[in-house]
């Protein structure tokens, strides 16, 4: 069984560490990808597509959202830009399965807008696509929850200081914000959430 461990060093440049037990020191040397075009130290969320490959996602010094795969056999495939340099560089991305082997990638642009990109089970990228309006900090982060078989919540706080919701039904898409309680929060606060 081995684990991928991503980070973005000061350089700017991507770095996969593979832990295997099963091999003598559990540690493979780092492997690099991309220096100077990602922003140093910015958050990467990373997905487990097959047993031996995933998939790390950063938005990066540009504002733009780029795509990494990585195979543990032969190390990464490349780096993928997807749509065009609408964040804020370094944004944090969230990211879900919806169960048939898509994933949905979300992040709040430059303008306050939460934005969704898929990425289906051969690679192929659809989006991003705006969600509701702009009433989110720039780069807010988002946290995901999945109280049912084919939902999901993103949550994040507004620029008023408000608690929103998102709501995806694998059936019906995307709905809301819905907002709760008051104006409580600083604007674009850290929400954790729990499935």
């Amino acid at each position: 069984m081995a684990a991928l461990f991503v980070a973005i060093d000061r350089f700017g440049a991507l770095n996969g560490f593979v832990y295997d037990a099963a091999a003598p020191n559990g540690w493979r040397a780092p492997e690099l990808l991309g220096g100077g075009r990602l922003a140093a130290g910015a958050p990467v969320a990373v997905i487990q597509r097959t047993a031996t490959t995933f998939l790390a996602l950063m938005i990066d010094s540009d504002g733009t959202l780029n795509a990494a795969p990585f195979d543990l056999d032969t190390g990464w495939l490349g780096l993928q830009t997807v749509g065009e340099p609408m964040f804020v560089a370094g944004s944090p991305v969230a990211v879900f399965g919806d169960g048939a082997g898509s994933h949905l990638v979300i992040a709040v642009d430059r303008l306050g807008l939460p934005n969704c990109a898929i990425v289906d089970a051969t690679g192929d990228w659809r989006g991003p696509d705006t969600l509701g309006n702009a009433i989110f900090a720039p780069g807010s982060p988002i946290a995901l929850s999945a109280p049912s078989p084919g939902g999901q919540v993103a949550t994040l706080i507004d620029r008023d200081g408000i608690f929103s919701s998102f709501v995806w039904d694998k059936s019906a898409g995307w709905s809301g914000p819905q907002t709760l309680g008051g104006a409580i929060f600083s604007p674009g606060s850290s929400v954790a959430a729990a499935p």
